[in-house]
């Protein structure tokens, strides 16, 4: 009696089991298996014929489970996709599944629009999770599987491009990526190379127009596409940013390592080549990074209140392990690219901050907390967990409708001090705050749309993204670099972009091209006190200067102050 009622819960527990529900997570919900990204950027669509992926609870087995190479199958270890558009169904088909993750091609005769995804594991059936169908949205695969960072590309050698295998000016590179768009023929069958025909394309390498010599799938795979570029001559660096336009939509903006002579490359900000030997020979990196940052919006015109300023400070610290792999595919030390070219970054949630690449990192501990003085006394930038460190130093409300701590950061010397933990042991740091701030004009189509920030004038407006932006300035550091910013906020389910422009401040001029700008989404509301405007902002300063700091347990120290202002904007 007892075997009998044992073996009945044992059935109970595994019918449960496997006729457990599937749960697809919403977000980032069906996604480019090359970006990520969610829904809410202009492009966030899955493709027809690309690779796409989803997370989840439930949805395969527990042993991950890859389809055979050819054919593909619709069912794979019993798991299975049906995507519906309008009166129209396909079934998706098979590359690899287990529970947490399933990656299928999304077959190219499934008709663009409103999409409705159902995944079935074990003949039970998930809820119907909405994507978007599109005919083109590239994506590079990158080095770190991420979505960001250092794209995965090949020479002509079928060498994979590192920062230690640098591509050179001039070589004919291929990028491994989904999303070119779809094909005629059956791809559960087997590979479909060929040039792809009618597609609007452009590349960019640095800002500069790239040759396209090849562009469809790849001989060896469906849904992989190669797209094969000559780079341009004039662009060289550890992180140049690449973006490729297909059919109107730009791409998400991964890097590629280019130096005059191939082999390890060089940035004047930020990767250093002590720092690759340490990779070459297989070392990890233990880095510290510190930033003091002042972020200045000016609105214009608000009700009751006219033209008012919004200064934020903030501080941040992380001291971390870099292994060779990680840093070989990371956005490197300063998050920043090359100079004379742009960067667009596009994450979910309030904020955009490249350098949180380092939050997934192993930490180290560089003690309680780290301690600040300057002109306006002591502060400290707690310890949130190990490695981690930071504090709002003050602003970041509306003057007279908000109690906020004034601002910290004024012009002058700052000296950062660690106490010292069980990794990081104590150290100094200096760094110097400029007083030359810049002003900026910014006109689309012969019309100002911001101007910032001395007394006399101030502007803020709607910047379209389908124009380019021209922005002059006079002021900040004549020897130095400018640095252009912009960010966009949508309403809940909040996504936000952000990009960057890096440019010598002597030239006193850069465009910032449209399809940059394209890939910013629309701005929502911005609330504060009672008071709405647009979620969205363009900003100027002086390039941070990255400082040298030593401390034992650390290989490497950078210390640096970035100081922006500008003007609240609509992106539309």
């Amino acid at each position: 009696m007892k075997g009998l009622v044992q073996g009945f819960i044992a059935l109970i527990l595994l019918s449960g089991f496997a006729f457990a529900k599937p749960t697809i997570n919403t977000s980032p919900g069906v996604v480019s298996a090359a970006t990520y990204l969610p829904a809410g950027f202009p492009n966030s669509g899955v493709a027809q014929g690309s690779i796409f992926t989803l997370f989840g609870t439930g949805l395969g087995p527990a042993n991950f489970a890859e389809a055979p190479l050819f054919p593909l199958p619709n069912t794979l270890a019993g798991t299975s996709i049906k995507i519906t558009v309008g009166n129209t169904s396909v079934n998706a088909l098979m590359l690899g599944t287990v529970d947490g993750q399933v990656a299928a091609i999304l077959p190219s005769s499934t008709p663009t629009g409103n999409a409705k995804l159902v995944l079935t594991y074990n003949n039970s059936a998930s809820d119907p999770i909405a994507f978007q169908v599109v005919k083109s949205s590239f994506g590079a695969f990158t080095l770190n599987s991420l979505g960001y960072g250092t794209a995965f590309i090949t020479n002509a050698n079928n060498g994979l491009v590192t920062l230690l295998n640098s591509a050179r000016p001039g070589d004919s590179v291929s990028i491994w990526s989904t999303g070119l768009g779809p094909v005629s023929g059956n791809e559960a069958a087997g590979p479909l190379p060929g040039n792809l025909k009618n597609l609007k394309m452009n590349v960019w390498v640095g800002g500069q127009p790239a040759t396209v010599t090849y562009a469809g799938r790849s001989d060896c795979c469906a849904g992989l596409d190669q797209l094969t570029i000559k780079i341009p001559t004039t662009v060289q660096g550890c992180f140049v940013p690449l973006a490729v336009q297909v059919n109107g939509v730009i791409s998400t903006f991964p890097s590629i390592p280019i130096a005059p002579k191939g082999g390890t490359c060089s940035d004047p900000a930020g990767i250093t080549s002590a720092m690759l030997q340490n990779v070459a020979s297989g070392e990890n990196s233990k880095m510290g990074t510190i930033l003091l940052s002042r972020f200045t919006a000016n609105f214009a015109n608000l009700p009751l209140i006219g033209n008012v300023a919004i200064s934020e400070d903030a501080g941040s610290a992380f001291f971390y392990t870099y292994a060779p792999f990680e840093l070989l595919g990371s956005r490197g030390v300063t998050a920043l690219n090359t100079f004379g070219s742009c960067s667009l970054w596009q994450c979910s949630g309030p904020t955009c901050v490249p350098d949180q690449q380092a939050l997934g990192l192993p930490g180290l501990d560089a003690g309680s907390s780290i301690n600040l003085s300057g002109p306006n006394g002591a502060m400290k930038l707690a310890k949130s967990s190990t490695g981690n460190y930071g504090a709002s130093l003050g602003g970041g409300g509306i003057p007279g409708l908000t109690n906020n701590p004034p601002p910290y950061l004024d012009p002058g010397g700052y000296t950062i001090k660690g106490p010292g933990g069980s990794t990081v042991q104590a150290f100094t740091a200096n760094l110097s705050i400029s007083s030359s701030p810049i002003s900026f004009q910014a006109q689309q189509n012969g019309s100002t749309v911001a101007e910032c920030c001395s007394n006399a004038s101030l502007t803020g407006g709607t910047i379209s993204r389908s124009s380019d932006l021209d922005i002059t300035w006079s002021g900040g550091d004549p020897n130095g670099y400018a640095a252009i910013f912009g960010t966009s906020t949508t309403d809940a389910p909040q996504v936000t972009a952000s990009f960057a422009c890096l440019e010598k401040n002597s030239i006193g001029h850069f465009t910032v091209p449209s399809w940059v700008l394209s890939g910013m989404p629309a701005s929502g509301t911005l609330s504060q006190a009672g008071i709405n405007v647009s979620n969205g902002f363009l900003l100027m300063g002086s390039y941070p200067h990255f400082t040298s700091f030593n401390a034992p347990g650390l290989d490497f120290g950078f210390a640096a102050s970035l100081v922006v202002s500008g003007t609240n904007e609509e992106y539309q």
